[in-house]
């Protein structure tokens, strides 16, 4: 009988600094930083483990290439007793949820993770309910860490576009006006969209994951005057 084969880390990094020009989002300043002193952790710390680590940074991290390597790097690769390990250091936020989520979430809001392109024409956020179905594509039996450090979440404060004392806030605003269900992940995939033309309500996927957040729903994230993420 062969041996089982060692468990493997594989990881994405995704860094954002600087957005695209036309969506006039505030650019940050420690994300790539944060990304490399990741990167550099899971070099020396995880070798066991034989880190499988992508990264992607500014406009490499578009909302389709952001979910594509997810899929490709992650889900598709890692099995039985592997680590998934998902990591973004950007821009949080939230929007108005499609309203076939009403159902689900009394709120109506999306906590969002601001990719390279999301506040383009035709682009958006990628949204808790998109993440959520990204983590029930990878295999049962691998370990899955999400870490955030950005504001996923908070409420719109007046500090949010100004430095504090050398910090900033890594919250840009809400999205104004609901996204329609077509718009979640991608077009040809869409897992609500499909759902709903087998059912008549939604369920939002739930996979077993530990997730490691710089702040509450209500609270921000912030960089520190030596341009690294507070929480990372």
């Amino acid at each position: 009988q062969s041996p089982k084969p060692m468990p493997q880390l594989h990881a994405l990094l995704v860094g954002i600094n600087t957005y695209d020009p036309r969506s006039n989002v505030r650019p940050l300043r420690g994300c790539h930083n944060d990304v490399k002193a990741i990167q550099q952790l899971l070099k020396t710390q995880y070798t066991h483990l034989n880190p499988q680590i992508k990264v992607l940074k500014d406009q490499r991290a578009t909302r389709e290439k952001l979910i594509q390597n997810f899929r490709k790097h992650l889900a598709a690769k890692a099995q039985a007793r592997d680590l998934v390990l998902f990591y973004f250091s950007g821009h949080g936020s939230r929007a108005e949820a499609a309203p076939a989520f009403r159902q689900l979430d009394s709120t109506g809001i999306d906590e969002t993770l601001v990719c390279y392109d999301s506040r383009t024409p035709g682009k958006y956020d990628l949204a808790d309910k998109e993440l959520a179905v990204l983590l029930s594509e990878v295999s049962s039996g691998v370990e899955v860490v999400v870490i955030i450090d950005s504001c996923h979440s908070g409420e719109m404060t007046k500090s949010i576009d100004a430095d504090l004392n050398g910090r900033r806030s890594r919250f840009t605003s809400q999205v104004k006006g609901y996204r329609d269900l077509s718009t979640y992940l991608l077009s040809k995939d869409n897992y609500y969209t499909q759902q709903l033309a087998t059912r008549q309500d939604l369920q939002i996927p739930h996979r077993a994951h530990v997730v490691l957040g710089a702040c509450g729903r209500d609270q921000e994230a912030w960089e520190a005057d030596d341009d690294r993420g507070v929480f990372t």
